[in-house]
């Protein structure tokens, strides 16, 4: 009875068995459809960064920045809003990132920009008053000088 006891408990201090390291299982599936190609790279670009989000990221060396909505805020343009070309952005419109719309929509904003005056009051010299802000519904808001353009 002592014996049976005394190789019970050396049975229980034995240290466990190791564990063989097994490789992982081949996979099942085989082969996955890769993603590229042309399609999946123009929608990459589409997507990716654009030019104005390029401009509002870059920052010129040694200025202060005025910050776009508060001073604890510490969000500023960058070089989006900067004078320089006497437009609101500067960045040119990349036709890869452009917004799209469809034709029959185009057609529509085409329509109503007729009819409500999407023109620029630059140019419009029915009124004594002339602005400087033009209003084009694809390339957005632009600001001109019309004088200088007079002069040239």
């Amino acid at each position: 009875m002592k014996e049976e006891i005394e190789r019970k408990f050396d049975k229980w201090q034995e240290p466990p068995p190791v564990k063989q390291v097994k490789p992982l299982p081949a996979p099942l599936d085989g082969q996955r459809k890769k993603r590229g190609g042309r399609r999946y790279r123009k929608m990459k670009e589409r997507l990716g960064l654009t030019e104005i989000r390029k401009h509002a990221n870059r920052m010129t060396f040694a200025e202060i920045e005025d910050d776009a909505y508060q001073e604890d805020l510490g969000f500023s343009l960058g070089q989006l809003g900067k004078s320089g070309s006497g437009r609101v952005r500067q960045a040119q419109v990349n036709d890869a990132t452009k917004a799209r719309i469809s034709k029959s929509l185009q057609r529509t904003l085409q329509k109503q920009s007729m009819v409500y005056g999407g023109k620029s009051t630059v140019r419009d010299r029915s009124s004594g008053t002339s602005s400087s802000v033009a209003f084009t519904p694809l390339q957005g808001l632009e600001i001109v000088n019309p004088q200088l353009r007079r002069r040239r």
